[in-house]
């Protein structure tokens, strides 16, 4: 009887559908039994269709015709080739027999989908370890049996016992139906639905990571699958155990199979660790599986493995833990240097490197975290004497005699790892200012005539080096402490007492005159106003060849005659509440020729003999 007679004349006594979680096998077997058919095979027979448990695709749409039903309704319920759920996939379909579970076929008797699967191995409903084999017989629960409840013996398996299965088994066979499973035991992220890979996945894991006699086994596909429950469960139950404490199990195993030795030297990652890396990383990309990425990026990026850290930039990122070994390159990232200082730091032994040459083509350096860290501390510890100078806010010249009074310590550059800019310590000058900031703090509230700032204690004021050098070291000794300070507590504009200060450096007053420093503090006029005076010729001043630096000195009586003479314009312009330029106009309106510098800047001059004469006109202009 040809397909299309058969099409024609078979006349069904009874349609039926099938469970949603029916198999195929055990659907064919109903609508026969309910059609007065021998069984499955006698149906498909009749059909002209293959008898084959993994029936092919291509002859659904045939059988569907057959049976008057919508060839989706049969595809949803037949193992294929890629399932949209695990428990369907074709080629682990147990092609003999089936296990059952009893209460189940109590409740209802038909042929689960997942009795067939072959990891299948507990019922996720009822909680109970599946039966593959009749109690009465021994044998295989066969597919042909007369009923799904009935063995071929005629024993009822309904009343048949089973054992309780562990909560992964049952989490597991949830999965590999597609549902979320009711408890915890597997590390995997199920926010995008369960993956129909999963089985594969974890047969996949089970080859890679749990070991056979010591040995580890062979990828997912080179062994051959469970023909039992018994056998599925010794093959599953090492799995199941490792993914438990998760990851610390895990992650022991993993830590024990990379830090191995390689039989074979090469710069490979796959090739050096074996299929498992490709498996992980490479082989199942999808969401639910990236928790054991993660644990196992977190364990390579742990691990002293130089090959994996210096090739696998994508493992790197997925990791959570904090990265333990840099490349060279790595490295000089970190701490913002040249690859080349890093090298010549590890050639001097100043830096500390682990080498790997394990391939004969191949040689890596790789820094510690700890060693990174230790550079980095290198770093803060020393600057250069720019940084310095910009943290103390004082003149390039006051900075000098800061360094000679003590002030900045150096190391030595040939025992410090070139990672640094500059080899100035900056600890100890941290803690000599803030010790400075104290002073200043405890001192606010002294009451003080006149002060000087730090940034001006330089040859400005004498032009004995000893002496300022000794004010310096007195200074950071705190024999003399500043006594007011800025918002800021900016070190160069501390104030010292101006009495204290000239204590320390008496030598500036000496017989035969003042310094234009001096003049210019007596006097509250800036120093390049004082120069500008002597350079005039208004304030006779000599150079003075016995003290260093040849400064020029005032004689007191010159200083009282050029006070007698003249007055300074700005010191006028502010006691009267005006500015040079505008007491200048008013001046010239009255006659008054102000003598100016040759540069016409700081230190304009006013004769008193003009002032007194412009101021006589004006009144005798008023009483008239």
């Amino acid at each position: 009887m040809t397909k299309r007679n058969a099409q024609k004349r078979i006349q069904w006594l009874r349609h039926l559908t099938p469970h949603r979680d029916e198999s195929l096998a055990g659907f064919l077997g109903r609508w026969a039994r309910e059609n007065v058919m021998a069984s499955r095979i006698n149906l498909l027979n009749t059909l002209g269709i293959s008898r084959a448990i993994r029936l092919p695709a291509v002859e659904l749409p045939q059988l569907a015709s057959f049976l008057q039903l919508e060839a989706t309704v049969l595809a949803s319920i037949a193992p294929a080739t890629e399932p949209m759920r695990a428990v369907l996939r074709r080629s682990f379909t147990r092609p003999d027999s089936e296990a059952v579970c009893p209460q189940c076929l109590a409740e209802t008797s038909y042929s689960r989908q997942l009795w067939s699967h072959c990891l299948a191995t507990a019922c996720a409903v009822h909680g109970a370890r599946l039966l593959d084999h009749c109690h009465q017989c021994g044998d295989s629960i066969r597919h042909t049996r007369p009923l799904p409840h009935l063995c071929d013996c005629g024993a009822d398996l309904r009343v048949q016992t089973t054992t309780q299965a562990s909560s992964t088994e049952l989490d597991f066979s949830s999965l590999l139906m597609g549902e979320h499973p009711k408890g915890s035991s597997f590390p995997l992220f199920m926010g995008g639905g369960v993956p129909a890979e999963i089985d594969l996945y974890v047969l996949g894991l089970a080859n890679h990571f749990c070991a056979s006699d010591g040995k580890l086994l062979a990828k997912a596909g080179k062994l051959p699958l469970p023909k039992s429950v018994e056998q599925a469960v010794e093959r599953l139950d090492p799995l199941f155990e490792l993914l438990s404490d998760w990851p610390h199990r895990f992650d022991a195993r993993l830590k024990k199979m990379i830090e191995a030795v390689p039989v074979v030297a090469t710069t490979g990652a796959a090739a050096r660790h074996g299929r498992w890396f490709f498996f992980l990383f490479r082989k199942y990309t999808q969401d639910a599986f990236h928790p054991v990425r993660v644990a196992a990026a977190n364990r390579i990026t742990a691990s002293h493995d130089g090959q994996l850290n210096a090739r696998s930039n994508s493992i790197q990122s997925i990791a959570t833990v904090e990265k333990q070994w840099f490349s060279v390159k790595e490295a000089a990232i970190e701490l913002r240097v040249s690859t080349e200082r890093i090298n010549d730091g590890i050639d001097s032994y100043l830096i500390s490197a682990s080498i790997h040459d394990e391939a004969v083509h191949y040689r890596q350096r790789f820094l510690s975290r700890e060693e990174i860290q230790r550079l980095k501390q290198v770093q803060f510890e020393h600057i250069t004497d720019t940084d310095a100078r910009n943290i103390l806010n004082v003149p390039k010249s006051v900075y000098s005699l800061m360094c000679e009074a003590g002030w900045i310590m150096h190391s030595d550059p040939s025992d410090t790892a070139p990672v640094v800019s500059g080899h100035v310590q900056h600890v100890p000058l941290l803690g000599l200012i803030e010790r400075l900031r104290r002073f200043a703090r405890d001192n606010k509230d002294r009451k003080i005539v006149a002060s000087i700032p730090m940034r001006e204690l330089s040859f400005r004021r004498t032009t004995n080096r000893p002496r300022l050098i000794g004010l310096f070291r007195a200074i950071a000794a705190g024999e003399l402490t500043p006594v007011d300070h800025d918002e800021h507590l900016s070190i160069g504009e501390l104030m010292f007492a101006q009495d204290e200060v000239d204590q320390r450096i008496a030598s500036w007053f000496v017989e035969r005159g003042l310094t234009l420093q001096q003049v210019s503090a007596m006097m509250g006029a800036h120093y390049d106003a004082v120069k500008s005076w002597v350079d005039l010729g208004v304030l006779p001043a000599s150079r003075e060849p016995l003290e260093q630096g040849e400064p020029w000195v005032v004689d007191v009586r010159d200083l009282v005659e050029f006070l007698q003479t003249y007055a300074p314009l700005a010191r006028q312009a502010k006691s009267c509440r005006s500015s040079s330029r505008g007491l200048m106009s008013r001046l010239e309106s009255l006659g008054v020729t102000p003598v100016a510098s040759e540069d016409g800047g700081r230190g304009q001059l006013v004769k008193l003999s003009d002032m007194f004469t412009a101021l006589k006109a004006v009144k005798v202009n008023d009483g008239a």
